[in-house]
């Protein structure tokens, strides 16, 4: 490999021709911006099933833009007992770390899969007391648990009496029922009929009648659930709707308070 070959694929170079792209060629006309990090352009980038759905700055995605609208602009906000309280935050993300990190009077970072966390854990078995945490935070995370059920009840254990868990899922767009076929074991398989290899079902509709089955009170916040001129600036629905099967456009937030 040649020199100039090398220099084009280093990482100088790449960083260099990202910023270039994110600071110049995407910065006007600024008909879009992030309501975490506050970037503002022309339009987000691709990733996954959707395009333009993907901030360039803080790697926030519209699960994350809705939590954030949420805890600002809804209601739901003023039950969430996020200032000065006790935050599990379960498969960290940075993006949102921007938001909960500053608010909270402890943040703890837990994973089972990276040892860049405070904690490392498994979800269907915390490592925390009852009542240790007064928000828990989990974005699509119970997709890729075996156990689903467990993994909610031990949510609603570490919590504090009137403690809120926050939850996102992958849900279909149109099917009422979560789907779930145990015989799919390979990757291969999965990602056919789930969307994604290392998910082991789809949910439906139905996703907060299973959440509150656990001993919990939830609220939804989708889209809808604010302006359509905020939600267009902030690209809290996809511009362009994929058209997998498993769906995925229509994204929301599950408030879930211990009952």
């Amino acid at each position: 490999m040649g020199i100039l070959t090398r220099l084009r694929h280093s990482r100088p170079v790449g960083l260099a021709r990202y910023h270039l792209y994110r600071d110049v060629m995407l910065a006007w006309p600024r008909r879009c911006a992030c309501n975490i990090c506050g970037w503002r352009g022309r339009r987000f980038l691709t990733s996954g099933h959707h395009a333009f759905t993907l901030c360039p700055c803080c790697g926030s995605r519209i699960r994350h833009r809705l939590i954030a609208a949420a805890l600002t602009r809804h209601p739901i906000a003023t039950r969430v007992p996020l200032e000065s309280g006790r935050v599990l935050h379960v498969s960290p993300e940075y993006c949102l770390s921007l938001v909960l990190r500053p608010r909270a009077r402890n943040y703890v970072r837990a994973d089972w899969a990276t040892s860049d966390c405070d904690v490392r854990q498994d979800i269907t078995r915390m490592p925390f007391r009852d009542g240790a945490f007064d928000v828990v935070i989990a974005c699509d995370t119970l997709e890729h648990v075996a156990d689903d059920r467990l993994a909610v009840q031990e949510c609603r254990r570490v919590l504090a009496p009137g403690g809120i868990t926050i939850l996102t899922v992958p849900q279909s767009d149109e099917a009422y029922a979560t789907y779930e076929d145990r015989t799919l074991i390979s990757p291969e398989d999965r990602a056919a009929t789930y969307g994604q290899h290392d998910h082991v079902r789809n949910y439906g509709a139905d996703f907060a009648n299973r959440v509150a089955s656990e001993g919990f009170r939830v609220t939804c916040v989708d889209a809808s659930s604010f302006d359509a001129d905020y939600g267009a600036a902030h690209v809290l629905r996809p511009p362009v709707r994929a058209q997998d099967p498993w769906g995925w456009n229509d994204r929301r937030v599950y408030f879930a308070e211990r009952a």
